[in-house]
């Protein structure tokens, strides 16, 4: 038995929390893989490690962008930072759509190279600049400390 990786037990709690947040089980989800039940608890509890192929599939299934499921690149602190700079310098948003565009843009490219279709509600060409009367009303109806995903979230449910 190998020991278990920092890495892939981190890459497996994002998992976990990803598959949870969809409302799947992990009979679900091993189905949309075609894999083994057993195959998805192993990547989950970290005792297996994920190939970049399947992390990108997995990634698509659950509707996340890939470097979700990579240690550091996501954390709530980190977004809670963010969240906290963009509202003491909110001229900053529009340089951060800016990145966010060629982030996305960079994952569907990566997705596309591996024969995999990009969700939708991921694809850099469908992001466009806030206004600055929408800026404005963001900061006014986001309660301070809203994780942005929840925000992200609720905009998803109101555009379906």
């Amino acid at each position: 038995m190998s020991t278990v990786s920092q890495v892939d037990m981190q890459v497996g709690e994002a998992m976990r929390k990803a598959r949870l947040s969809r409302g799947l089980r992990q009979d679900d989800l091993a189905d949309l893989l075609g894999v083994d039940r057993s195959t998805i608890a192993r990547y989950e509890r970290g005792t297996r490690s994920i190939n970049v192929s399947t992390l990108l599939q997995v990634a698509q299934v659950l509707q996340r962008p890939a470097t979700t499921f990579l240690p550091g690149s996501s954390s709530d602190q980190g977004i809670h930072m963010v969240m906290q700079t963009l509202q003491r310098h909110p001229e900053l948003l529009t340089r951060v759509v800016d990145l966010l565009q060629v982030s996305l843009a960079e994952e569907e490219d990566l997705m596309l190279a591996a024969g995999l279709q990009a969700p939708p509600e991921i694809i850099a060409e469908d992001l466009q600049p806030l206004t600055e009367e929408a800026l404005d009303a963001l900061w006014k109806t986001m309660p301070a400390g809203t994780p942005l995903s929840q925000i992200i979230d609720e905009d998803r449910m109101d555009r379906a």
